[in-house]
């Protein structure tokens, strides 16, 4: 994640879908979806993980310090109810992340009365250049994601308890993994029969008496369970906490569950999960992603913002899965430019390359983390979901020795990896694995990253 200059080399087309309602976030009546893009010379298709968007939400973020009444007065000025008590017949309502922070909020509107994008114009222009005048900030489209590999893993979480394995005092590092939740019935979290105690202790910043560790933005309740038949948090949060534990680093999961049980992730929801983790963490795992397009601009939004503003939090990414270069098609949070993100690429241990489904980029990549044959019980995972956690784990071993300091984390980190070689970053075809020759000269071509390092795996 350097400055990364935007470029935009496909072509976008909306298709206007109505779908049945199940999650209220997930399945709204109308969302605006691109279309499938063709392949790309071998290296993998264009990215097919794109956002589709919500037609009649847009999420508000609010000036620090603009008082409640002016909140009040700018909702009903755009058409949305400011008190939920009263009805106003064809006005949307709203909706406030459940965090300290209670400038964030989504507008939904009545189906068919609005057009998103004209709205979301008109809302930009009440947004005063004025840094320190009250009012909207920032308005940002709803959209929603999936995950983009599915590893089907063994392993049974019938047991939903959780209130057993939180630590008695919150000590050393919190980590908060913004995922699908966690599944502590799962036989690697319990020692036997007894659990084991390593979810984070809310008792001293819960919001109100419901909320006792993490918090699930999905069903709006302090219960995070994994209901992902993937486990896609719950094989990351093993996969800190593991090697975490058995290096004796001190440290508690703070599990924040953004993704339903589809793996399906509203732009909401993770915003609403990225601001918790970043009032009550020391780093955030964030293991998805979305590619940017020409209807979303991503380069200025509330995320990036929030980032900008918890600057002392380091956020780990995964850079995605399609075999594609993250500076054409740009992924985000990964290709976020501030220098506490650090993105993670994947590569074949194994093998000693790097992995031909793993995006990369000279300017928005970092590190490789091995992110093939991570093992979960007796099957193995693959993905740059699971190269993120690795480098999880390297940073919160820095900040629990050696602390925070002036030097960049991402340069700090840099410091333990190995050069890559230049067979280890040829470009292989995604399906095939052969590594792809420039037809014009011959020559083969390179997954580069900013450090050119591979990180690895922690003993």
């Amino acid at each position: 994640m350097r400055n990364i200059q935007k470029l935009i080399a496909f072509v976008f087309a909306f298709l206007v879908c109505a779908c049945t309602q199940d999650d209220i976030f997930i399945d709204s009546t109308n969302e605006i979806e691109s279309t499938d893009f063709s392949k790309n010379n071998g290296q993998g298709s264009l990215p097919n993980n794109m956002p589709v968007f919500v037609q009649d939400e847009l999420i508000i973020k609010y000036k620090a310090g603009t008082p409640d009444t002016m909140k009040a007065s700018i909702r009903f000025s755009h058409g949305i109810n400011p008190n939920p008590s009263v009805s106003l017949p064809g006005f949307g309502f709203y909706e406030i992340c459940r965090c300290e922070n209670q400038d964030i909020e989504k507008w939904i509107y009545p189906s068919g009365v609005i057009d998103i994008e004209p709205k979301k114009g008109v809302i930009e222009e009440d947004i005063d250049d004025d840094d320190d005048a009250p009012g909207i900030e920032h308005v940002d489209y709803e959209f929603i994601v999936d995950f983009e590999f599915e590893n089907p893993v063994t392993g049974t979480a019938d047991d939903t308890s959780y209130e057993d394995y939180i630590k008695g005092v919150n000590s050393g590092v919190t980590i908060a993994i913004l995922d699908t939740g966690l599944a502590t019935g799962l036989t690697v979290f319990n020692d036997g029969s007894d659990p084991i105690q390593f979810l984070y202790n809310a008792s001293e910043t819960a919001l109100d008496g419901t909320q006792k560790s993490g918090w699930d933005f999905v069903n709006g309740e302090a219960n995070t369970f994994d209901d992902n038949p993937n486990f896609h948090g719950s094989i990351i949060a093993n996969q800190i906490h593991s090697a975490l534990a058995a290096q004796n680093i001190d440290h508690q999961i703070l599990p924040i569950k953004i993704a339903n049980k589809k793996g399906k992730i509203s732009y909401f929801n993770s915003l609403c999960g990225a601001l918790r983790a970043f009032e009550l963490a020391d780093v955030v795992n964030m293991s998805f992603g979305w590619y940017d397009d020409p209807f979303g601009d991503f380069a200025n939004t509330i995320f990036e913002s929030l980032i900008e503003t918890y600057s002392d939090v380091i956020v780990v990414t995964s850079a995605g899965n399609n075999g594609t270069n993250n500076e054409l098609f740009l992924h985000y949070p990964s290709s976020y430019p501030q220098q506490n993100v650090i993105s993670v690429a994947a590569y074949n241990e194994t093998l000693g390359i790097a992995s031909s489904f793993s995006n990369y980029g000279n300017g928005s990549v970092d590190f490789y983390a091995k992110g093939e044959e991570v093992p979960f019980y007796t099957s193995e995972v693959i993905g740059t979901s699971f190269a993120a956690p690795q480098i999880v784990v390297e940073v919160a071993k820095i900040i629990e020795t050696e602390g925070l300091s002036d030097v960049p984390m991402v340069d700090r980190v840099a410091a333990l990896g190995i050069p890559v070689t230049e067979f280890f970053v040829r470009l292989r075809d995604i399906m095939t694995g052969e590594e792809i020759v420039d037809p014009d000269t011959g020559a083969y071509i390179y997954m580069s990253t900013v450090y050119n390092k591979y990180i690895p795996t922690s003993d």
